[in-house]
């Protein structure tokens, strides 16, 4: 498996970052490559919930089923598949929450794929996971309050 690692800062509590994050219904909002079917209720999330997420890699259609595998409010958040695994853990900090993410995923062509990944793609890969990463920020500190 290919991991990366991120972290940003996002000016708003960790229960407000949380709550977006992991409600998956929400990740076309600041994941607009990526679209989730068979979830439709966030109050169901929780450690084996299931969804679907669709989406395109280097142009081409994916569709893969993932399961809740972390779930603690407002701390920890992670689902994977049999291809890949997402991670994140949230710190409250002063002024906010520091968002760690672990990303790994199976390239296709084995060894070659994930050379690739490594060598070829890393800089592709880390610069989508960094545009996504600043519109969940974006997104999650439009939607918090003044005075919060």
């Amino acid at each position: 498996m290919s991991r990366f690692t991120y972290s940003i800062h996002v000016n708003a509590p960790p229960e407000r970052v949380f709550d977006v994050l992991a409600d998956p219904r929400r990740r076309p909002e600041w994941d607009p490559g990526v679209e989730i079917k068979d979830f439709t209720d966030p109050s169901a999330a929780a450690i084996g919930t299931d969804f679907t997420m669709v989406g395109s890699v280097f142009g081409r259609r994916t569709e893969s089923r993932r399961t809740i595998t972390q779930f603690e409010r407002p701390k920890i958040f992670g689902h994977e598949s049999p291809r890949a695994k997402m991670l994140v853990r949230l710190e409250p900090v002063a002024g906010g929450t520091d968002l760690a993410m672990e990303e790994e995923f199976v390239m296709p062509l084995g060894l070659v794929g994930e050379w690739a990944a490594r060598h070829l793609f890393k800089r592709w890969v880390m610069s989508e996971i960094d545009k996504t990463a600043k519109r969940l920020k974006a997104l999650v500190e439009a939607e918090v309050p003044a005075h919060a």
